[in-house]
């Protein structure tokens, strides 16, 4: 069996993964989220009706960031941390908690639900390219009135903006993780980093199932 050189990001091998570093570490994991996920919604950007696979790509990104935001496995807690992702990302003065968390709630449902397991948005996801925001919402009107605490009806999503915002929240994020004074933000990201990439991995082999076991039977 031949052992080959690993690449575990675009731009960094294996033995960067192994070095016990967390400036490794963030690394590896700015250049897979931008280069194998922001760089392909970019190219996407430029191909008739794209919407659903920008959008598609980017929808994993809520959960994740808030598993190494706050250092712990979204493992049966998986809406509430997409939740917590999406109202992080899109916090701002003028967007009420309470009514991103509703947000959150339908695009889990429909967006990423739909996406993941029907292979499909459901009934309440729309995309535009000529609408204001990242994400608009049609809500019902009491006295003339938009009702903010009404049944959202539906979500029109820019792909553009909405990768805009994503991606903007992960720079930031990547600068505050590379300040040595953020410890707490440095713990919780290292926590979940060596969850899921223990040190001491096997080294990957390339072979034939026959070859696999030869090697086993040495």
């Amino acid at each position: 069996m031949r052992i080959m050189k690993s690449f575990i990001s675009p731009n960094f091998s294996g033995e960067k993964l192994d070095r016990g570093k967390i400036e490794d570490w963030i690394d590896i994991f700015e250049d897979r989220i931008t280069n194998w996920i922001f760089r392909q919604a970019r190219f996407l950007l430029e191909s008739p009706h794209s919407e659903y696979a920008i959008v598609q790509l980017l929808l994993p990104y809520f959960e994740a960031i808030a598993m190494y935001m706050k250092g712990q496995d979204s493992h049966g807690k998986s809406k509430q941390f997409f939740k917590e992702g999406f109202k992080t990302v899109f916090s701002s003065p003028g967007n009420p908690e309470h009514v991103l968390l509703r947000i959150a709630d339908v695009l889990y449902e429909d967006a990423r639900c739909g996406f993941f397991h029907d292979n499909m948005i459901r009934s309440r996801i729309f995309f535009a390219n000529d609408v204001p925001e990242a994400i608009n919402l049609n809500l019902p009107r009491v006295n003339g009135k938009i009702d903010l605490n009404g049944d959202i009806k539906a979500i029109i999503i820019n792909a553009e903006k909405f990768l805009d915002e994503v991606e903007s929240h992960f720079k930031m994020y990547i600068e505050q993780l590379r300040n040595k004074n953020n410890h707490d933000l440095r713990k919780n990201f290292k926590k979940i980093w060596l969850k899921k990439y223990p040190r001491g991995s096997p080294p990957i082999g390339i072979g034939g199932f026959m070859g696999f076991l030869d090697e086993l039977s040495k």
